[in-house]
């Protein structure tokens, strides 16, 4: 038997009872943060995991998280909620490879200031990530990488503002599709 193939099942529960968080708040729909002091807040959730290593040449690894959060300034009415799910293949014989990671961000709540100065809530639309990468290595020295991050070319969506008066506006994601191309050398 292959002590390296393996299931592996973990799931978590979490209570972080924090006093005087310093936090993040974007400044209207501008992309500048600033820090503002949360007081007391809590944050309680559950983290799921599942990794496999089935064989030599396969991995499989899926995480779930999902936690709400608490605090004297604002009442959050989403829970907050990430999937990842990625998928590793390397085969020894030819020395190749490939990894695909998808991500997929629920709907969730952020906090922002807006026009009025006031630490508002905005909710945010959900979205996926999609990123693959080609690996081959030569003699054990030389790895080289082709890869394509955000292949869906998710570059912004939509959120809305809690009771405002300007209450649609879109939030920046990433630049877009995007490719890399890398080699490493380990003597």
């Amino acid at each position: 038997k292959n002590i390296n193939n393996f299931l592996s099942f973990n799931f978590e529960y979490f209570l972080n009872d924090l006093t005087n968080k310093i936090s993040l708040a974007e400044i209207e729909n501008t992309g500048v943060y600033t820090y503002y002091n949360s007081l007391n807040t809590k944050y309680k959730g559950i983290v799921f995991k599942f990794e496999s290593n089935l064989n030599s040449e396969n991995k499989i690894n899926f995480i779930w998280n999902r936690y709400l959060i608490e605090n004297e300034l604002l009442q959050y009415a989403i829970p907050k909620q990430n999937f990842n799910v990625s998928y590793a293949y390397f085969d020894k014989k030819y020395s190749f490879g490939f990894n695909l990671n998808w991500k997929m961000k629920s709907k969730t709540e952020f906090e922002r200031f807006n026009e009025l100065d006031e630490l508002v809530l905005y909710t945010q639309e959900p979205y996926n990530l999609l990123n693959v990468n080609f690996q081959k290595k030569f003699k054990n020295t030389i790895l080289i990488k082709l890869g394509f991050k955000n292949l869906l070319d998710v570059k912004k969506i939509n959120s809305e503002i809690q009771d405002a008066v300007h209450s649609s506006s879109q939030s920046l994601i990433s630049w877009g599709r995007t490719s890399f191309f890398s080699i490493v050398y380990s003597p």
